[in-house]
């Protein structure tokens, strides 16, 4: 009894979801008073404060690539050209069409409001003497953060606090769940472990 206690206290808490960081809203498939069962999705947040693009370059380049170098990225489709920094080098071996192995460098840009994931761009890395690195292969841009909302507990849907697109701010609650059934489940426990500790 002790341990179903303690599985609808943890139940409890995820009556309310509530956004981990601060974004905006999309992918909203849920409806206020909709029984839903655990492990629906409710809706998806991102971060597009920063957007990331990963590029992969030759191998020629290692010694020179490192985390915290200056970068340049140009989106053509918006003439825009900005400034970002490498956040993340990853030792992997993808090859060019030419056959050249490559490794992979993110590259972080703060987001001017216009750009979303998928938005072609093209970059280069800047080094200390100033000589420009062009990747082998480019990418595309992707957001900073992105996570999929999910119901913790099977129960109605009682309120939805954001519409789609909407900014929110981490902590912000987004959905509230019933736990009506949750809180009788709760007495009905507390009452059994009560007289079962009497008996004892």
């Amino acid at each position: 009894s002790q341990e179903q206690l303690s599985d609808v206290r943890e139940s409890l808490s995820g009556l309310t979801v509530a956004a981990p960081f601060s974004g905006h809203i999309s992918a909203i498939t849920a409806e206020e008073g909709e029984d839903i069962p655990s492990g629906t999705q409710l809706a998806v947040l991102v971060d597009d404060t920063q957007m990331k693009l990963t590029q992969y370059f030759s191998y020629a380049y290692e010694e020179q690539v490192y985390v915290g170098m200056s970068a340049g990225v140009s989106i053509a489709d918006q003439m825009l050209n900005l400034t970002g920094t490498v956040t993340a080098v990853h030792k992997v071996e993808r090859l060019s069409s030419e056959g050249t192995p490559c490794f992979a460098v993110t590259v972080t840009v703060d987001n001017p409001g216009s750009l979303t994931e998928g938005t072609a761009a093209a970059g280069y890395l800047l080094t200390a003497s100033g000589e420009k690195l062009y990747p082998a292969i480019e990418g595309e841009l992707e957001y900073r953060d992105s996570r999929t909302l999910s119901a913790e507990v099977s129960a109605e849907l009682l309120t939805i606090a954001v519409e789609n697109y909407e900014a929110v701010t981490a902590g912000q609650t987004l959905f509230v769940l019933d736990g009506s059934d949750l809180q009788t489940e709760l007495a009905t426990l507390t009452d059994r472990i009560g007289q079962t500790q009497e008996r004892i």
